[in-house]
């Protein structure tokens, strides 16, 4: 899950789960653009492209595109408004990983680190070398952003990712990094949503065997 942040403020979408939820925010996001008081175009265009982004996530392949598509227009518009370079390198990259195109993500990645190398960017990457099956780099990533973390929520999403890697792995041990992680997760979960939701995953991918 996506979590933007800037100027104190936060985007998120985990409470989000249909597309009747995604279209209202959409018109509540757009209102909020047009308003000729607004001083803040580049968080509003930031989180239309996060918006769509995981919007495209729910949809049908026929949507999917299209939702993506504006994604991409979105983060990149934000950018000529002023948005933070690392922040929109972080959503164009996302949006290339939910693509499957991973190699372009690592790009916009790397581009993101090199400007603002954080628990963050680590992460980030480590979800590219996931994907590219560079495990062992993909790990050393992980381990690196929960060290950098400054929140609960940033050492909660690296951890919730070491986990997942630790199922992707076939190697023996796997499931006692697992366990380690399950216990910090199960803690963090109780203070914040994103914690909370992450651990309920877990939780449901345990319930059905994939652990």
């Amino acid at each position: 899950m996506s979590i933007l942040r800037q100027k104190n403020k936060s985007a998120s979408f985990l409470s989000l789960g249909s597309q009747a939820d995604f279209a209202k925010k959409e018109r509540v996001l757009t209102h909020q653009l047009t308003a000729p008081e607004n001083h803040a175009r580049e968080v509003i265009l930031l989180e239309l492209g996060w918006l769509y982004d995981q919007r495209a996530l729910i949809s049908p392949p026929w949507r999917k595109k299209t939702y993506q598509k504006k994604a991409r227009y979105y983060f990149n518009r934000a950018m000529r408004n002023g948005a933070k370079r690392w922040i929109v390198y972080n959503g164009l990259g996302t949006v290339s990983l939910h693509e499957g195109k991973y190699k372009e993500a690592l790009w916009y990645y790397k581009k993101m680190h090199a400007i603002h190398n954080s628990s963050i960017s680590h992460n980030a990457m480590g979800n590219a070398y996931r994907q590219l099956k560079k495990f062992a780099v993909a790990k050393k990533r992980y381990e690196t952003s929960v060290i950098l973390s400054k929140n609960v929520e940033e050492k909660s999403a690296a951890i919730y990712n070491l986990i997942q890697l630790s199922r992707d792995r076939k190697e023996g041990g796997r499931q006692i990094v697992s366990n380690r992680y399950y216990k910090m997760m199960k803690k963090f979960s109780t203070q914040s949503l994103l914690a909370r939701v992450l651990f309920n995953r877990i939780k449901k991918a345990s319930a059905h065997g994939t652990a």
